[in-house]
């Protein structure tokens, strides 16, 4: 069977116009190792309102970076001084030197507090400030929130370079901070029990990159129950060690095929698994790094136990061991939680496993390449009844240097928009997301998934592969009612040698496999760049459109050709007055003045009334230094 990332579904595909319909939701996360520094934060339309809490009695600071570090980070410091003045920095970074203070101030201050050795601070922006050259939009998209602070306040409440934050009182988080839904935990059931699949102490090989697999059954129910979600269950001490979780459903697999399998548990590959593995096709839960515990929509359950048949008899387990440093020493017990009742939900869950791995080529140095697949009219055309199936959440994964994730939902030849969306995906933080509504998708509706890669700091070509140094493009959407269905995607014509690509670039693809012919090249120019772009965005692609056995469905044509997906052009809503834009455009081109003190609070309120209720502050001689 083949190996699929471990990722989950998921969730959203929102744009910057619809960020939240939910007034007021509220969230809470630690971002330090220590449990020190905490953030919690509401949504309110088209603001956000934070609330830092630090154990500390100098100096506070929180930043949105696009990638995690200080580059063109947009970062607010504040404190309360000893006389119990509060003052706070509206700030930007455009490296790891000192930030700018704003010129104009698109931060309010709530209030700000010191007692018992806490600093709490509460202040409040738009999501779009307007503010193009000194704020990062907030959107749906993961957010890189960076953290800063000091034991002492800045001395005579000037903020400069003696007030560096101490090398362990930083770090970085990432965080979806619009998509409030996926961290609510509905109501449950009175009656909810737990039961674990796990790695069976597992002796991890000196291998860089290892994939386990193994097959448990769930508990023997008489009656049909639903699992409603699940949680990781990592082995202390191996948390860098457990890239992803992938769980499987097995359907039709008897304790008789399993009862002659003596192995307990084994690498994923054709030589240790067992024929019975082709009965568990089905992808229907994982984890991987930075998730936590999923619940599912209150109508929605995945079936276990009964003596119908129906449900999944057996599960089989993948995980994907990530093991550079070659250490022996590892024995892993690490695997999913699920949560179950005997109280039925009205739907069953189903997974649209949907990208590639085999058929990915990015070459070195490019800041932007890209990556397709498809799942095709003629393969929902035999899997989506009539009606409809309900779209409630996504996952989205690549590996190291995948930097965004497109997912986009055409119908009748017209493209109806993203489906969902990642423009600053961390491949340290994979989350399943749910949407905030769900998106029925009918027969004939086609999906595109699009790969955005970064490949600066690569000095050869990388391929799609299971290493985590290789590369995928994948994504997991969740859906309801199941459907009689293990995979909808495709894979590009670029794996035979005999694509026209290869003629396009002069090579002798002889023997070479075709993409391993890409490593010859040593010197990859814009041109070269350029035709391999092409020629991926030209190829065929060969539909895989399989049933939950792995049998493939009997398709018009395989084909599918890529002219038919016309890309959709992102329209970014955004809500800035002409005349908003052009005093921030002003503000930024005036000569800043270095020399006042920040203002307290009372000082603000007085120059409050400027600029539709955002607070000017002036500007101080600021040195700060690297807050990440």
């Amino acid at each position: 069977m083949e190996i699929w990332m471990s990722l989950l579904l998921a969730c959203c595909g929102l744009t910057l116009g619809d960020r939240t319909s939910a007034s007021s939701a509220y969230n809470e996360l630690t971002l330090d190792p220590h449990e020190k520094f905490n953030v919690s934060w509401t949504l309110d339309q088209d603001s956000i309102t934070f609330t830092v809490t630090c154990e500390t009695t100098g100096w506070v600071g929180l930043g949105f970076s696009p990638s995690g570090s200080m580059v063109d980070a947009d970062i607010i410091v504040a404190w309360v001084a000893d006389d119990g003045d509060s003052y706070l920095l509206d700030m930007y970074a455009t490296g790891n030197t000192l930030p700018t203070e704003d010129t104009l101030k698109d931060v309010t201050l709530i209030s700000a507090s010191e007692a018992n050795g806490v600093t709490k601070v509460e202040f409040r922006r738009k999501l779009d400030t307007c503010d193009e050259s000194g704020d990062n939009i907030i959107t749906s998209s993961t957010t890189h929130l960076i953290y800063a602070y000091r034991t002492s306040d800045p001395e005579n409440n000037l903020f400069s370079s003696r007030d560096y934050h101490e090398f362990t009182n930083r770090g970085t988080k990432s965080v979806y901070l619009l998509d409030s839904k996926t961290r609510s935990k509905p109501s449950l059931p009175d009656d909810i029990q737990t039961f674990d699949i796990t790695a069976r102490n597992f002796s991890v090989p000196a291998e860089d990159t290892i994939y386990y697999c193994d097959f448990q059954a769930p508990p023997d129910l008489d009656e049909v129950h639903h699992v409603v979600g699940f949680e990781p269950v990592i082995t202390e001490g191996n948390e860098g060690l457990v890239h992803h979780i992938i769980m499987y459903a097995c359907y039709g697999l008897t304790e008789e095929l399993v009862g002659n399998y003596s192995k307990i548990g084994s690498l994923c590959t054709a030589a240790e698994m067992p024929e019975f593995s082709s009965f568990c096709n089905a992808i229907v839960m994982g984890w991987a790094v930075g998730g936590g515990t999923v619940y599912y929509p209150e109508e929605v359950g995945l079936p276990i136990g009964g003596r119908n048949g129906s449900a999944a008899s057996y599960f089989q387990i993948e995980i994907h061991y990530d093991n550079p440093g070659l250490l022996d020493t590892f024995v892993d017990a690490s695997g999913l939680r699920f949560f179950y009742t005997r109280t039925l939900r009205e739907n069953e869950l189903g997974v649209i496993p949907l990208g590639l791995i085999h058929g990915i080529a990015v070459p070195p140095g490019v800041e932007k390449f890209r990556s397709e697949a498809y799942c095709d009219e003629s393969c929902t055309n035999q899997w989506i009844p009539e009606e409809g199936i309900n779209v409630f959440s996504f996952f989205l994964h690549t590996h190291l240097i995948g930097r965004a994730i497109h997912v986009e939902w055409y119908r009748d030849g017209q493209n109806m928009g993203l489906l969902a969306f990642d423009d600053s995906y961390d491949f340290n933080f994979q989350e399943m997301r749910m949407m905030e509504n769900t998106h029925k998708l009918l027969p004939g509706d086609s999906l595109k998934i699009t790969c955005y890669y970064s490949s600066d700091t690569r000095d050869n070509v990388t391929l799609g592969g299971y290493s985590t140094l290789s590369e995928m493009c994948l994504a997991f959407l969740s859906y309801y009612p199941r459907q009689d269905l293990a995979y909808c995607t495709s894979f590009p014509g670029i794996v035979f040698p005999s694509d026209p690509v290869y003629d396009a670039l002069n090579l002798n693809t002889s023997g070479t496999g075709g993409l391993a012919g890409l490593r010859k090249i040593s010197n990859w120019t814009s041109e070269l760049v350029s035709t391999l772009q092409d020629g991926i965005d030209q190829t065929f692609h060969f539909s895989k459109c399989t049933r939950e056995n792995g049998t493939p469905y009997n398709l018009s044509s395989h084909l599918i050709n890529p002219i038919g997906y016309p890309a959709g052009e992102r329209v970014e809503e955004r809500h800035c007055p002409s005349d908003m834009i052009k005093d921030h455009q002003k503000a930024a081109e005036n000569d800043v003045e270095k020399s006042k003190p920040a203002e307290t609070v009372e000082q603000q309120n007085k120059n409050s009334a400027t600029f539709n209720g955002l607070c000017f502050f002036s500007v101080l001689p600021l040195a700060f230094v690297m807050l990440y």
